[in-house]
This record gives structure tokens, sequence and C-alpha cells, in this order.
């Protein structure tokens, strides 16, 4: 069951928003971000958040099909309790617009929700044109991805912990490199149609520059 969310940072663009949601089985706007799905042109099922930036009543005049859901605790944000919405309707893949942009806080905040939800189901946040995977080997079993590239994708490989990749596919290409936090995997280039990613150890984000929106990573 594929879960799209809308939160409510910077709006994706038009064509973006209306071709992930034509594929959607669920569309989930966060609070505030209901006033831009309706500019998007998009028919939320569900609004959800603490409504501190939209008033509901506003939130049903705009949608009056959607289901309304309150959820005041504030230990979470929106995004989050999205989140635990759609893994309780069945979420088994979730992409996320408007995670970025706006407070940079809030950005990386979002970005965490990659590492603490990657496991759970499916989850990858897209912009206009890229897409940001958290990837992890399993205990310790070695995790394999396929992901669908164009030639001349720029693919970034960034780990927030020391942790063992290899990567075939691209201009250059690794066996095992160890990498830790910081640059030295960001902006290499995909070859062909596929680019094959092994995480031997530890946790990466994987994220993918492309002109054209791509699947999610093939175990």
């Amino acid at each position: 069951m594929h879960v799209l969310i809308l939160a409510n940072g910077s709006p994706p663009p038009h064509d973006l928003a209306q071709r992930l949601a034509s594929t959607a089985d669920l569309i989930i706007a966060t609070d505030g971000a209901a006033a831009k799905a309706f500019d998007l042109g998009l028919q939320p099922h569900l609004i959800c958040g603490d409504f501190d930036s939209i008033d509901k009543a506003q939130a049903r005049q705009l949608f009056p099909s959607a289901e309304i859901i309150v959820a005041a605790n504030q230990d979470y944000a929106d995004l989050e309790k999205s989140l635990q919405l759609a893994k309780d309707r069945g979420a088994t893949q979730v992409t996320i617009l408007g995670a970025t942009g706006g407070r940079l806080d809030h950005t990386l905040a979002n970005l965490a929700l990659l590492l603490s939800w990657h496991q759970k189901m499916g989850l990858c946040i897209q912009e206009a044109d890229t897409s940001v995977w958290c990837l992890s080997a399993a205990s310790s079993i070695p995790n394999k991805h396929i992901i669908p590239t164009q030639p001349n994708d720029i693919i970034s490989v960034i780990a927030p912990e020391p942790a063992i990749i290899s990567i075939r596919g691209v201009l250059w290409e690794a066996d095992h490199l160890l990498l830790q936090p910081g640059t030295r995997a960001v902006s290499n280039k995909a070859l062909g149609h596929s680019v094959d990613v092994e995480i031997v150890q530890g946790t990466i984000f994987l994220c993918l520059l492309s002109s054209s929106i791509m699947e999610t990573p093939t175990p």
C-alpha cells in the first residue's frame, strides 16, 4: 500500500505532486499542508495534526470529504504523527513531499525520521528532482539495492555513522568502502540505467539527483 504524505514545508512542483498522487492508495496532508494540497490540486483522504497551522473548519471547507484526525500530542511533530497513522492504515511504502525548506531544524528533524522509520516501511523523501532514502544493513547482513537511474544522474551516499558499502554502476565504484560522516561519497555519477548499492555495515542516506522521478530501490 503506497501512501503519499504532504508535509508543511516548501511545496513540491505541481507535476510531481500530481504524478505521485495518481499512484497513491492513500493521501495524507499534515495540518497546514492541507492548504498547499488545495493549491496543488490534490485531494487528501486524511488531514492529520494538531491544527495550529490551519483551522479545522477551514480544512473541512477545503476538503469536505476528507477524514479529519486531531493528534494534539506535542511530543511529536505532525509528520511523525502522519507516519504512525500511515503505518496503522497498512502502509508498506510512504513517499513524503514538502519535508524540506523553511526552518532548518524542521528539515533536519524530518531527515531524522528517515533514520527512525525506514526499517518499519519503505520510506522516501522527494524534492523536485531529488529522492532521499535511508538504508541499513539488517543485523549485520548485507542489504543490497538496485537503484533505477539514467546516465549521469548524481548519486550521493552520506553516512550518519561509520558504514561500509559497495557501489557499482557509477563512475567511481567501490568495494567494501569504509565511510565516515563527511563528504567522501558525494556527487558520484550513474553510468547507465541502474546502480547497485550494498550496505555491508551501518546506515546511510542515499540521495539520487535525477531529471525523472525514481522508484523505490529494489532489494
